[in-house]
């Protein structure tokens, strides 16, 4: 779950996506575009709901590290946060796609754009332990 945290946190960090328009390259990062994008009405576009959501399942990850004493609330926060992570890479490719149209142009992905599937393969297997730590501790308490 630590590694899951990590992967997470790694995207904000780290570039997700390039455009090219016009001879300007643009890089888009979770902070926002750069060099900054401003749209013909003078308005910019927002990051700050990805920047939200990604530091949220980010969080969810971490959180659920420290719930060993509670196995069941912490197998049921990390499904939680499989599912969320699934979510964020459809996001990231929302943004992408909606400022590739801004741009008239097409987008290429970088490689921290499956951080969240990496972190997605970190959860299931966490899932699968603390399942089985669960039914280890359960079939310890019939014994008794």
């Amino acid at each position: 779950m630590l590694l899951s945290a990590a992967f997470m946190g790694g995207m904000f960090i780290s570039k997700l996506a390039w455009f090219t328009s016009q001879g300007t390259t643009y890089e888009m990062l979770l902070t926002g575009v750069s060099p900054n994008l401003t749209l013909t009405d003078g308005s910019a576009v927002s990051m700050i709901p990805l920047i939200a959501f990604v530091a949220f399942v980010c969080l969810l990850s971490f959180v659920a590290l420290f719930l060993f004493k509670n196995r069941v609330l912490q197998m049921r926060i990390t499904v939680v946060s499989a599912i969320l992570k699934i979510g964020v890479m459809g996001i990231v490719y929302y943004y992408a796609s909606h400022i590739a149209g801004l741009l008239n142009t097409e987008f290429s992905l970088f490689y921290p754009f499956v951080f969240p599937f990496i972190a997605l393969i970190f959860d299931f297997l966490a899932i699968k332990n603390i399942a089985r730590d669960e039914a280890l501790v359960r079939a310890a308490d019939r014994i008794r």
